[in-house]
């Protein structure tokens, strides 16, 4: 994509702008934050751990440092991720944290109720084609129903400060992100997950007429159009369909719009800081 805009975000606490090579330390250091934490330590009823995270897209192009309750669970961090930027199909998502997997499931207990589950065995053998297919097909297909008991892990009991994990959502399209624990500070300790600063909305150039702005894109070429240029476009795939540019690593995957409920919610005012 032809982007116009600087990699910038605002500083949810002092509202100031900074790139995205300097936002995290930023974050460290604003008086305005650190008031604000020094305020809810005071009135904290119980104190415990707040982990700041930052979470990036491949080069960096999408990113967010949010702050959350040690004792919140990996499962509580992946309803996020999806919820702000990746949920399209509930897919099958995963951490990785020092050579350990945890897995998500959001069909778990809905298999371990369902007795198609065999015959949904068969149909994934009999679509193979091939011995490589049916290598990938029949993989530990058990493995994909457990109930997700592993997740619902304290982050507190995975992650320390520095640790750096990855994340995958979709296994097929997938949307890849990276994560790092960038402090660890004393808080509320039934803080919520909430954002600091986010990357914000990029302009991008139409790549057809290199005038207006695009508003969508592709999903079979990638290609970002503006509204003119979407009405005349003709891609190779029969079927083309437009998804709308959204401030999302999935922009332009798997039908993913940025609106499907009932995961994904586009009202991010709720992990803001309160007043």
């Amino acid at each position: 994509m032809n982007i116009t805009s600087p990699n910038t975000g605002l500083c949810r606490f002092c509202k100031r702008e900074f790139s995205s090579r300097s936002i995290g330390r930023h974050l460290l250091a604003c008086p305005e934050k650190k008031a604000r934490d020094t305020q809810e330590l005071e009135q904290a009823a119980t104190v415990g751990s707040i982990y700041h995270l930052r979470l990036n897209s491949w080069r960096s192009f999408y990113w967010v440092h949010i702050e959350m309750a040690g004792q919140k669970t990996l499962y509580d961090l992946d309803a996020f991720i999806r919820n702000l930027w990746v949920e399209c199909c509930s897919h099958l998502s995963e951490f990785e944290i020092n050579d350990q997997i945890y897995r998500v499931n959001l069909f778990a207990e809905w298999s371990e109720e369902n007795s198609e589950i065999d015959d949904f065995e068969i149909e994934i053998e009999h679509t193979a084609s091939n011995d490589d297919a049916f290598e990938f097909f029949s993989m530990d297909i058990e493995s994909l129903f457990i109930k997700p008991s592993k997740v619902n892990i304290p982050i507190q009991h995975v992650l320390k400060q520095g640790t750096e994990f990855e994340y995958v959502y979709d296994f097929g399209s997938s949307t890849d992100l990276t994560g790092k624990v960038i402090n660890v500070r004393q808080g509320p300790a039934d803080t919520g997950i909430r954002i600091l600063a986010r990357n914000a909305p990029y302009n991008v150039l139409c790549e057809k007429c290199q005038k207006s702005r695009a508003d969508a894109v592709c999903m079979y070429c990638f290609d970002a159009l503006c509204p003119r240029c979407q009405r005349r476009h003709e891609c190779e795939q029969s079927g083309e369909t437009f998804l709308p540019l959204v401030n999302s690593p999935r922009v332009g995957v798997c039908g993913y719009t940025g609106d499907n409920q009932p995961y994904a919610d586009p009202d991010e005012s709720k992990f803001i800081p309160s007043a």
